[in-house]
């Protein structure tokens, strides 16, 4: 009877539970014993209530939560609790305030380790000025990013640039709009390459001369590879003439376009322009090049292109050809 396939076979009374010796209760898988114990709460007097709680902790997970109250959570051992899931600790410090015996601070940086946000909320000025660096980096990246944010100048054990890369990792491109460009100056190679690629362009974007590794040309091919059109308001004229053809053609259809339409030089010939121009989108180009641009376009060029593309061309400059 007590070795079932679902707990759900267990058909005993009290007084048959009673009777199961020790050597054979150990036997039993920790679902039967946490169903035994939860069903039969004393008549196994050989099981401690710290060694009931365990049970019914690794057996029922958060569920076993609804079965245990203030005192039986108390004593919790702390090495134990540590190995429990983030769901599971964060319950427990949820429903018991004292749990494992935790002190104040002990049950606050434990519901931070969990990275319980409500809690971050309530802490007061002297909490997390009590909060020691060997305890703030056992933190997500994300609950230090909080109390960085709420906090300011609480934690002097943060460094000026940890605490900005603390929050272009917690935070992503958000973080970049409060920052100033001596923060962004302290961003070392290595890390800045380990960024989300949405937050490195909007760096790059924001703070054009702060990154010293990273060239003009590789700047502007990122800007343009992640923002596509988007990137080409914040791009100069210089930018534009640094780009090479071979880099220039492996752009989107639309960048392709709209940087021809913004921009005059390239690391190309005029010409090259505006037949790329045409090739690429003939209706933007007829209307953005001027007539020097077509008078340049050589016969044999002129007439491999679409018949479309060339009354067009003869219409809006007649005299060009």
């Amino acid at each position: 009877v007590l070795r079932p396939e679902t707990d759900e076979e267990i058909y005993l009374s009290k007084k048959q539970a009673v009777i199961v010796p020790r050597e054979k209760f150990e036997e039993l898988s920790k679902e039967v014993k946490a169903h035994l114990l939860r069903t039969f709460r004393d008549a196994f007097k050989f099981v401690t209530s710290i060694q009931r709680t365990l049970i019914l902790l690794k057996a029922y997970g958060q569920a076993a939560i609804n079965y245990l109250e203030e005192d039986q959570a108390t004593e919790i051992p702390k090495e134990n609790f540590k190995k429990f899931s983030p769901e599971i600790r964060e319950q427990l410090l949820k429903k018991f305030k004292n749990v494992c015996g935790f002190g104040g601070l002990e049950r606050i940086i434990a519901l931070l380790r969990v990275d319980d946000r409500d809690t971050i909320s309530k802490l007061s000025y002297n909490d997390a000025a009590e909060i020691e660096k060997m305890e703030f980096e056992t933190f997500s990246v994300e609950t230090r990013g909080e109390l960085l944010k709420k906090f300011h100048n609480t934690f002097e054990y943060v460094s000026s640039r940890d605490r900005t890369l603390t929050f272009l990792k917690a935070f992503g491109r958000k973080a970049v709009s409060d920052m100033k460009e001596d923060n962004a100056k302290e961003i070392p190679k290595f890390e800045f390459v380990k960024l989300p690629v949405a937050t490195r362009a909007k760096l790059l974007t924001k703070f054009r001369g702060a990154f010293e590794y990273v060239g003009s040309l590789e700047r502007t091919l990122f800007l343009l590879e992640v923002n596509k059109e988007n990137a080409i308001p914040d791009l100069s004229e210089g930018d534009a003439a640094e780009i090479p053809r071979d880099e220039f053609e492996k752009l989107s259809e639309a960048t392709r376009v709209e940087l021809l339409k913004k921009f005059r030089t390239f690391d190309f010939t005029n010409l090259e322009r505006t037949m790329l121009f045409l090739e690429i989108n003939s209706m933007a180009a007829v209307s953005n090049i001027s007539e020097g641009d077509a008078s340049e376009i050589p016969k044999e060029d002129f007439n491999k292109l679409e018949e479309e593309t060339k009354a067009k061309l003869r219409k809006k400059f007649p005299n060009a050809f």
